[in-house]
């Protein structure tokens, strides 16, 4: 009876290292499949560039919409360049994922931007990501004002 008690003993203790490893194993799986998506490294660099990044002004020169075989997906790059102390860099930016953050016509970006670039790589560099936008907003032309609702007409009598 003894040596029974100590099997099951010793079959339990098993059961939880196996049960433990085969979750350690799904953790780490999940993990590497995170890190090795494409999406997601983009995601993760643009956060970086947007902590770490300094800015500077830049023009978008193109806009491609590339459909990428064999899925038939299509990805948005915007090409764009900048220059950071004496030396001029062109630079693509995968904005498939945020183009929610470019709007409708993405033809009206081309032009002057901000450009955001590390601070350690001047070669990493963002126009845009989730938390930041270097897109010059054009704003409607602003309605006539009265001489009594220009508070800066009014100081100055």
């Amino acid at each position: 009876m003894q040596i029974a008690w100590q099997w099951a003993e010793v079959a339990a203790a098993f059961i939880v290292v196996v049960a433990l490893a085969i979750a350690a194993m799904v953790f780490l799986a999940g993990k590497w499949r995170r890190e090795n998506d494409p999406d997601e490294r983009e995601r993760l660099r643009r956060f970086e560039v947007n902590r770490n990044g300094r800015i500077t002004s830049g023009e978008v020169v193109d806009i491609v919409d590339e459909e990428l075989a064999p899925n038939g997906a299509r990805r948005r790059f915007l090409h764009y360049r900048y220059t950071v102390g004496a030396v001029d860099f062109a630079a693509c930016q995968d904005v498939t994922l945020i183009s929610e953050r470019i709007g409708d016509d993405p033809r009206g970006i081309v032009g002057a931007v901000a450009v955001k670039y590390h601070n350690k790589n001047p070669y990493n560099s963002i126009i845009v990501c989730e938390h930041w936008s270097g897109f010059r907003r054009v704003s409607a032309p602003a309605a006539e004002t009265s001489v009594a609702a220009d508070p800066v007409r009014l100081a100055d009598g």
